[in-house]
């Protein structure tokens, strides 16, 4: 090429790079062509015309015009940097990690390179490498969002929640406006279990970006959380509108349905997501488990059966069916399910729910010692996954908390409420240790035809929630009721009155069949002193053996060990001693071995104490419709038997750790 020609290719890239600069991109692309045309390896023109194909989303080309320009010039960092930004929007990890690593070799002073590898470390798993990869661009360049946020993400994806929070929130700094961040932060701020500043955030997301599809999907899971169902709906159903052919978000919706008590309508978004996608099992489990709620054994072991045929390694199927009460696994199955307890990849949670089957299972085939080393293995893998996530059985702690309730909650303080809060009637709370027989009160009495029921209700709970923050948690349960006067607590009285209302706005009681309500049964007294309080009893050593061979779907720390059992047993029983020392309002007092041995005499006890007439559909509870979502849905669906009475014996010798526990109390 003559000196001409080279002087009209620098005049080319000279025009091209102006126009490339100031958005003519069409005029751009001509002018590095023409270039290329008097020059076919002129490496800049090359390069740029890579980069104009990337912003144009081509990046096959890109990729190819880009080497093209790196094998004329090898020793142009900026050609390898870019290549690996490239090469990441391909998903070509390694090849952009060289890229990268390359393109530092030639300048360790780019925060952007750093950047890049970091990102295709952090997609090849490369944890560690990665984090120091986004640290080292963060060194040169401590202003840079995107590192910010892809540190972020990368914290986020190991369970570092509140570290990821801190970048997410210094990339927004940044950039305020940042949709992508915004989106992100809600996401780590939902998983540190911030939700109220989640929502905030991924709010402030869609107002920039108002019909993102994956910040309404966010947006709907952080609503669901919340139990705002009817917003959680809305906002699900719009994603579905915009996304017909999107079987999750109809599998999402359908579980918000289920959890808002509307079978028929998680049944049809479940059936809807199976259309989209006959063999997403996800959907099968979900489906399969509304029909066990609402007692429908056939299509509920059907459904839960094609879910195994779709995928023979689905565990969430077999654990559904393996407790359901009259599914049987033959020796094929068992030993399918031992084997796969052995799989290394397995997460804790999954390994727990299999050893869970295989314990319901073998108890039924009267294998106890083996069924029992099921149970101890399951408990073992639950505590494992929880602990790992912060959330452990505090002994001292719960002692305290104990002290705490004894000393606020005295006579003193509830002389103090002279005037009712509210005089409602409607409140009925069902409470007790889990698996005292707070379900079968509540199916015996909601059978009723004036009597409803809101199932396990967390409001109560929710309510000291909204008191504690409201005083800039500068005071915690119990403590902070000390402080408030009738007057202050009528709004939250209102709130919870307002949620039964909606529930069933005509029933004259509804019951909430929370059973830790037990715990906040001072605040109920202060809040509806009208209300009616039945508290299950049972034997204590079986409650503690049913709470170890139950995995219950919420993480309660103390019930994976024995000893912590019968701790946290010790406790519950203290605080009842309590509440029928001071507490204003009576206490009906059921237990599960009396019920069970006369059902009728009982049951008219309780309906009597509710304060409505007795009927005789109270005695057939276990032919009542709607759904039961707690771990003896299929237990109530029959009639009262006394086969769990004393059930602690047959595990007798396993139980001693449990026992000594209780023995020092006195309460065996």
């Amino acid at each position: 090429m003559n000196q001409d020609e080279k002087q009209k290719v620098g005049q080319l890239l000279q025009r091209a790079i102006g126009a490339h600069q100031t958005g003519r991109i069409a005029e751009a692309e001509d002018l590095y062509r023409q270039a290329l045309s008097l020059d076919p390896n002129q490496p800049d023109a090359l390069h740029l015309l890579g980069l104009i194909a990337h912003q144009s989303g081509h990046n096959g080309p890109a990729i190819n015009m880009i080497k093209r320009a790196i094998a004329v010039n090898n020793g142009n960092p900026v050609y390898h940097g870019n290549l690996s930004l490239i090469l990441n929007a391909e998903q070509m990890w390694p090849e952009a990690e060289a890229a990268a690593e390359k393109a530092l070799a030639l300048n360790s002073g780019s925060a952007d390179y750093y950047n890049y590898l970091g990102f295709a470390q952090a997609q090849q798993e490369k944890i560690q490498q990665a984090e120091d990869a986004y640290r080292r661009g963060l060194d040169l360049d401590a202003s840079n969002g995107d590192i910010r946020n892809n540190l972020g993400t990368l914290l986020a994806s190991v369970g570092c929640f509140e570290e990821a929070v801190s970048e997410f929130q210094a990339a927004l700094g940044l950039d305020p406006n940042s949709a992508m961040v915004l989106a992100n932060l809600s996401s780590a701020l939902f998983s540190s279990g911030h939700i109220n500043d989640a929502e905030k955030a991924c709010r402030d997301a869609l107002r920039i970006q108002p019909d993102h599809v994956p910040f309404l999907e966010t947006l709907g899971n952080i609503l669901t959380k919340k139990k705002d169902y009817d917003g959680a709906q809305e906002t699900l159903s719009k994603v579905a509108q915009k996304q017909p052919d999107n079987a999750q978000v109809r599998c999402n919706l359908a579980a918000v349905y289920a959890y808002d008590f509307k079978p028929d309508q998680a049944i049809v978004s479940y059936e809807e997501a199976l259309r989209i996608d006959p063999n997403y099992t996800e959907a099968c489990v979900g489906l399969g488990l509304t029909y066990s709620e609402l007692g429908d054994r056939k299509n509920a072991e059907a459904i839960l059966w094609r879910a195994i045929e779709i995928d023979p390694n689905c565990i969430d199927a077999y654990y559904a069916l393996g407790n359901s009460e009259k599914v049987e696994f033959d020796d094929y199955v068992l030993k399918t399910l031992l084997d796969m307890t052995r799989d290394s990849d397995l997460s804790e949670d999954q390994r727990s729910k299999l050893h869970f089957t295989l314990g319901f299972q073998l108890e039924r085939k009267s294998e106890i010692a083996n069924s029992f080393d099921h149970f101890e293995l399951g408990n073992a893998a639950r505590k494992r996954d929880i602990d790992s996530q912060g959330d452990t059985y505090n002994r001292a702690y719960q002692e305290k908390f104990v002290s705490r309730i004894k000393k606020t909650f005295s006579v003193d303080l509830f002389s103090k409420f002279t005037s009712p809060v509210t005089s409602s009637a409607k409140p009925v709370f069902v409470l007790g240790m889990p698996r005292s027989g707070t379900t079968l009160v509540e199916r015996i009495a909601a059978a009723h035809s004036k009597i409803e029921t809101g199932g396990e209700l967390d409001d109560i709970e929710d309510l000291i929630g909204d008191i504690v923050g409201s005083n800039g948690y500068e005071n915690l349960f119990p403590e902070v009721i000390e402080d408030l006067s009738g007057n202050d607590l009528i709004p939250y009285a209102e709130k919870y009155l307002d949620k039964l209302n909606a529930l069933s706005p005509d029933a004259p009681r509804v019951i909430d069949k929370m059973p830790f309500n037990f715990v906040f049964m001072g605040f109920i007294a202060v809040l509806f002193p009208n209300a009616r309080i039945i508290h299950c009893r049972r034997d204590l050593r079986d409650i503690g053996l049913s709470c170890f061979l139950q995995r219950f779907d919420a993480a309660h720390p103390w019930s994976w060990e024995l000893a912590d059992i019968g701790h946290y047993l010790k406790s519950y029983c203290a605080i009842m001693d309590h509440w029928r020392e001071v507490l204003p309002l009576d206490i009906y007092e059921v237990d599960y071995e009396k019920l069970v041995a006369d059902q009728e005499g009982q049951s008219r006890k309780i309906i009597d104490f509710i304060g409505m007439e007795w009927e005789e559909a109270c005695l057939q509870f276990q032919n009542s419709k709607g759904m039961v979502k707690t771990a003896s849905k299929w237990q109530v669906r029959q009639p009262v038997h006394s086969q769990s009475v004393a059930r602690w014996k047959i595990f007798e010798s396993r139980l001693s750790p449990m026992i000594e526990e209780l023995s020092s109390a006195e309460l065996v």
